[in-house]
């Protein structure tokens, strides 16, 4: 696994879950895909593609999306 590579809440572990994964509720495979290409023509993750069959993928965040996530994470804990 890549060092850049974290969901959304920055854990590099936890599981992506919603409605298509099987694994619980949330958003679901295709919103997620969706809401992905467009931060990724935002320049917001950064993706890893590795060559291997099937081919494996990575995302992790730019530093600007790390200091956009941060700084949410900081105002939503003051609140």
């Amino acid at each position: 696994m890549s060092p850049n590579r974290t969901d959304v809440s920055g854990d590099p572990k936890r599981p992506i879950t919603g409605p298509g994964t099987g694994t619980g509720t949330g958003t679901g495979t295709g919103t997620f895909t969706v809401n992905l290409r467009g931060s990724e023509r935002d320049g917001l993750p950064i993706r890893t593609v590795w060559a291997t069959v099937p081919a494996k993928t990575g995302h992790g965040l730019t530093p600007t999306a790390r200091t956009a996530h941060d700084a949410t994470a900081e105002k939503s804990a003051i609140r």
